[in-house]
């Protein structure tokens, strides 16, 4: 997706493992990290400038960016140093994160995040 281009889902994931079914939560995350725009009058997905740019970058530091944006969320901080931390109400708040069902879903999506950003570069270290 070029600067200019609009994208529908479909297209966006064309050259990626992701099943149809995975599309909205990447979409979202891709959202939430401000890299992805909606255009609601066109009925498609835009790419912002920090989102250009990061598209851009090779993998490691494509990771490396999208792990430093997510980790400055005050949720994502706390499990840094904790699988299990505590997470103020007003946290859940700020977050949206009331529902406990809600809560609980993304607690699982930011340890599985962690898990997977932690062994990129445990393995990429490893291989020097």
């Amino acid at each position: 997706v070029r600067e200019l281009d609009c994208a529908d889902k479909e297209s966006i994931f064309e050259d990626q493992d992701v099943t149809p079914r995975q599309w909205d939560y990447y979409l979202n995350a891709l959202k939430w990290l401000g890299y992805v725009i909606l255009d609601e009058e066109r009925a498609c997905y835009k790419l912002t400038a920090e989102g250009l740019e990061v598209a851009s970058m090779n993998e490691q530091q494509r990771l490396f960016h999208m792990a430093c944006r997510a980790f400055s969320n005050e949720i994502f901080n706390a499990f840094l140093h904790s699988d299990n931390p505590h997470i103020p109400s007003g946290a859940r708040t700020r977050n949206r994160l009331t529902a406990e069902s809600t809560f609980d879903r993304r607690m699982q999506t930011v340890k599985a995040w962690k898990w997977y950003i932690f062994n990129f570069f445990e393995n990429l270290e490893a291989t020097r």
